[in-house]
């Protein structure tokens, strides 16, 4: 997951990883410009901080359910582990630690259902932009969130964002990650410069990108309070779709019968 969060596709990057240990659990954070994560997993063990390359992870990765022991020595880490019962060991020099993002004060608790739609819109976004931000998502004030590649468009409203004006994030592929669609609790808030997602166990800070210009899409979209269809239909076809509107599905439908000889025209919305 971290290695999505930094859209990292080489197992041998050098991008590197913290690791925090107290008596409360092992934190994790790494971060690039634009995207910082920082996980944390509950547990007690030996106190202790190092940060290592990402790749490190990759060397002693296994099948199995083996136990990685890291324990530093100066400015080396030393990672111990077992491969089919045979001991391995890698090492690795010491890097400097990633400065994270400040965390957010004022949030506000989200509807679960926040990451769903945040993960819609990803899937929804270009990978890359063009004389737009489409490799963005916009997280509106109003409540909204939108996003598009061009071709296709996604909103989503109903929530509430504890800002006052619309903000560009990137469309990062950790906010599809399974982990975060099924955390029981959510949180939102925003910075100067970043929005800071909390959900469970996991924060996530996205760099708010105030330059980008991004689509209008809602003048795409229609209002559905406006749309209408005008249908062309017989007299007795008309007085019988006019008997027969309020048992068809859909909710409420509002009429507007214009009668003419020898067709009637049927307006609805």
């Amino acid at each position: 997951m971290m290695s999505q969060a930094l859209d990292i596709t080489s197992r041998k990057s050098p991008a590197p990883i913290g690791f925090q240990a107290t008596n409360d659990g092992i934190t994790l954070t790494a971060r690039n410009e634009t995207i910082a994560i920082r996980h944390i997993i509950p547990g007690t063990g030996a106190s202790g901080a190092f940060v290592i390359p990402l790749a490190a992870l990759a060397d002693c990765e296994g099948r199995g359910d083996e136990v990685v022991t890291f324990r530093r020595e100066d400015d080396v880490v030393i990672a111990e582990w077992r491969d089919g019962g045979i001991p391995q060991t890698a090492r690795h020099d010491v890097l400097e630690v990633p400065e994270m993002p400040a965390v957010v004060e004022s949030t506000v608790v989200c509807d679960p259902a926040l990451m769903r739609a945040l993960a819609d819109a990803v899937d929804t976004a270009d990978r890359e932009p063009t004389r737009y931000a489409i490799n963005c998502i916009q997280l509106r004030a109003n409540g909204q969130i939108l996003a598009t590649d061009g071709r296709q468009a996604y909103v989503h409203d109903g929530f509430d964002f504890p800002w006052n004006e619309d903000l560009l994030v990137p469309a990062s592929r950790v906010l599809t990650r399974k982990e975060l669609a099924v955390v029981p609790e959510l949180a939102i808030g925003a910075s100067d410069d970043w929005v800071q997602v909390r959900a469970g166990e996991w924060e996530l800070w996205l760099k708010i990108n105030k330059d980008a210009r991004f689509p209008r899409v809602d003048e795409h979209v229609p209002d559905p309070n406006a749309a209408t269809t005008t249908l062309q239909l017989a007299d007795e076809d008309a007085q019988f779709l006019i008997k027969a509107m309020s048992r068809l599905p859909g909710g409420a439908w509002s009429l507007a019968v214009r009668s003419t000889v020898p067709p009637s025209f049927i307006s609805t919305s």
